[in-house]
């Protein structure tokens, strides 16, 4: 499983993860968290085609542009998107459970000797059910 954060998700940690289900001969789940704001309410349940909302559009294209040009690369891995509406940290931790191995980026700022977890990194190495790899990302 690969979450995929905000902004552009270093293609040193999408590469890692491509790398690791080629080895592996997996599948990848890549996860993108995206939330509702706040002065906008859910649509109603019975509702039909309700359009999509310009943050889940926004995820979407996150996450396609984080992982098009290394699945290029390794065209025999297969990934499945996922976009969860939700908290970041809460989405990987639940989905952790059916995972054999979560990867995530740290950031590293210029200047220091380690990455600088967040607090989704924080919370998947504390809470979840697979192994996580941190890949370290130079800002």
């Amino acid at each position: 499983m690969l979450g995929v954060g905000t902004g552009a998700t270093a293609p040193a940690t999408v590469r890692y993860a491509f790398r690791e289900a080629a080895v592996r001969a997996c599948e990848i789940e890549a996860v993108r968290a995206w939330r509702r704001p706040a002065h906008r309410t859910a649509p109603h349940p019975l509702s039909a085609g309700e359009p999509a909302h310009a943050e889940e559009v926004e995820a979407a294209a996150l996450l396609d542009e984080a992982l098009d040009g290394v699945a290029q690369e390794y065209p025999g891995v297969v990934v499945h998107r996922a976009l969860v509406e939700g908290s970041a940290r809460h989405a990987l931790v639940t989905r952790s459970s059916a995972g054999d191995l979560l990867i995530i980026g740290a950031r590293r700022p210029r200047g220091h000797l380690g990455p600088q977890l967040g607090l989704v990194g924080h919370t998947v190495l504390h809470h979840s059910d697979c192994p996580v790899a941190v890949v370290s990302q130079q800002e």
